[in-house]
């Protein structure tokens, strides 16, 4: 281009006036920041202006500009270069009297430097922020709050529902099983009963285990109730590893048995050493009692209770002549038979039949007649009888007999004769009285002579010391009592 002619000089006295301010502020550089002011040896262009606060205002609320557009952005900006680089080239001042003037090279340089102050298009400012959404919010909040309403009612409805549960418990053999016991986490729901029915069980998952003694405790099973609906589990108990055989439960002493016709000896607790099959047991016990037979089946692992009872096949009597026996007449009687024991030698023993009644009695002139009933049992097959005879006192002497009738005058009475033997004392009045009893019920016998069973009151005995015998079980207790004359006394036990 050609070089520019330098300008007139002005006046020196008049001081240069400065340059129009321009609206237009120096555009931004890539980081944001405005271009430097010309440096100081180049002073034919004029410093950039200021930008007014006033101006800057309005220029910030024109934020919705369109900055998508690239060729505008560029149209804009190099207009505004040509029109600020000639601004400030036709009103520079004309350099003083006697400075050289500007060369070309100069001049070149001093529009380039213009040039990097242009204006800042109107749409300089960013947009600003927008507001939050409250409408969405406000919608989000409603959504959380119908969520937890949900969540509580399914929480509150659920808590009613309800099934059924039914257990039934066997052995591994599929054998019901007594005194079985049901858990229904951890809690018993049912006892004694293989089969358990659990009504009202809260929906949902339940733990349940089976026990019951001589088997292993079945593991934990996990079952599923559904409201309104009814579970079922089944559950198989194995035996306890205490092996295949019986167990005996007698209080009896003295009892043998044999396993299939070989005696095996003493009745034990129990027999273990058996194998799963079929027995024939027989249980024997004294020669008085029938024996007792079962047939029983055994399964592997099983533990089989037996209590075995008995019945009276025999009954035994022994009769021993007592005080004053000697020349009575004394008879055994049971049922339209009786047996004169005066006429056997005593004692003796005597072998009866346990289905019928029988006693003994004896009577002799001037003494109490004697009788004793008989009892047995499956505890007491054997007794002791022992007839003894008290004497009558003379005002308890039969009247004599009548005189026959006859013309010859009836003789005036002799006085009665009296007894040889010292006369007993006046203070004898009569006998005493005895009560007896014991806890538990026992059989009882009396100076040798059995009495039956507890209690017994006022058994009329003679003045004196007296013995009592109480039988329970194979358990014996003897009582001594003291009675009175026209007194009574008591002769009570307690076994444990």
């Amino acid at each position: 281009a050609a070089p520019l002619a330098p300008l007139p000089p002005q006046p020196s006295a008049a001081p240069l006036a400065p340059p129009a301010p321009s609206l237009a502020p120096p555009p931004p550089t890539a980081q944001g920041r405005s271009m430097a002011p010309p440096p100081p040896g180049i002073s034919g262009v004029a410093a950039a202006p200021e930008i007014n606060s006033d101006v800057s205002a309005p220029l910030a609320q024109s934020n919705d500009s369109d900055w998508d557009d690239e060729d505008e952005k560029t149209t804009v900006f190099d207009r505004s270069h040509d029109e600020s680089a000639q601004a400030l080239l036709q009103k520079a001042p004309a350099p003083a009297a006697g400075t050289p003037a500007t060369s070309s090279t100069g001049q070149r340089r001093a529009r380039a430097q213009a040039a990097t102050v242009p204006s800042l298009p109107a749409n300089f400012m960013a947009k600003a922020p927008s507001q939050p959404n409250n409408k969405g919010l406000f919608i989000g909040a409603i959504a959380a709050a119908v969520v937890m309403l949900l969540a509580l009612i399914v929480f509150v409805f659920s808590g009613d529902e309800s099934g059924s549960l039914a257990v039934a418990v066997s052995s591994s053999a599929g054998k019901e099983i007594s005194g079985v016991q049901i858990f229904v986490d951890g809690v018993e729901a049912c006892a004694n009963s293989s089969l358990c029915e659990i009504p009202e069980l809260k929906a949902g998952s339940h733990k349940v285990q089976a026990k019951a003694e001589g088997f292993t405790s079945s593991p934990l099973k996990l079952v599923t109730v559904e409201d309104g609906k009814e579970a079922t589990l089944n559950l198989e108990l194995t035996p306890s590893s205490a092996g295949t055989g019986v167990r005996f439960e007698s209080s009896m002493k003295g009892l043998t048995f044999s396993i299939d016709g070989k005696s095996k000896g003493e009745l034990p607790d129990d027999l273990v050493n058996l194998k799963a099959g079929k027995y024939d047991v027989i249980i024997t016990g004294n020669q008085f009692l029938k024996p007792f037979k079962k047939t029983i089946t055994l399964d592997d692992d099983e533990i089989l209770v037996l209590k075995p009872t008995f019945e009276l096949e025999s009954a035994e009597i022994t009769i021993e002549l007592g005080e004053n026996a000697k020349g009575s007449r004394m008879y055994l009687k049971g049922g339209r038979k009786s047996v004169a024991l005066h006429k056997q030698g005593l004692p003796k023993k005597f072998s009866l039949d346990p289905a019928k009644n029988y006693k003994v009695i004896a009577t002799r002139k001037g003494y109490e007649d004697f009788e004793e009933s008989l009892e047995f049992s499956v505890e007491s097959p054997q007794a002791s009888v022992v007839i003894e005879l008290e004497e009558l006192e003379e005002s308890e002497e039969p009247e004599a007999k009548r005189a026959k009738t006859s013309r010859v005058p009836p003789k005036v009475a002799a006085a009665p004769t009296k007894k040889s033997g010292p006369k007993k004392a006046a203070t004898v009045t009569g006998k005493g009285k005895l009560n007896i009893n014991s806890i538990p019920v026992s059989r009882i016998i009396l100076d040798g002579r059995p009495l039956g069973t507890t209690p017994k009151y006022g058994v009329s005995v003679s003045p004196g010391n007296h013995t009592v015998l109480f039988v329970y079980k194979g358990a014996r207790q003897k009582k001594t009592v003291s009675v009175k004359a026209g007194g009574t006394a008591t002769a009570a036990v307690r076994f444990k």
